[in-house]
């Protein structure tokens, strides 16, 4: 049984009770060996550097790779709220605004709660 450890010199930033996931994906076709994936996902607000250092140990042999994580804040503008009337735009309308598109969000409203599925 192999045993994957994550080490890590930035606890805050770097979780890794709960902020890492290890996996393997059979990815590169037949005669091609799985490879091993890690997602690290930094403690949500915060910013920061972290040196990592993570290690797979089969009880005998041991192999370990560091690398560094960097988390910088997001861009100013990356989060802006949906237009509103009141700022003089209109909010997004899927369906449009004629009667003939709300005669088709109808049709498709009722065929779902009826369970009839959709002919489109």
């Amino acid at each position: 049984m192999l045993k994957l450890t994550l080490v890590t010199s930035n606890p805050g930033l770097v979780d890794t009770n709960k902020d890492v996931l290890i996996r393997w994906f059979a990815d590169g076709g037949p005669g091609v060996l799985p490879r091993w994936y890690a997602t690290i996902a930094p403690t949500f607000g915060r910013t920061g550097t972290a040196t990592n250092t993570m290690t797979v140990s089969d009880g005998t042999n041991s192999a370990s790779r560091t690398f560094v994580l960097t988390v910088v804040p997001p861009p100013a503008q990356a989060a802006q709220p949906p237009k509103s009337p009141a700022d003089g735009n209109t909010p997004f309308q899927p369906f449009g605004d004629s009667p003939s598109s709300d005669r088709a969000r109808d049709e498709i409203r009722d065929r779902m709660i009826r369970g009839g599925g959709s002919r489109y």
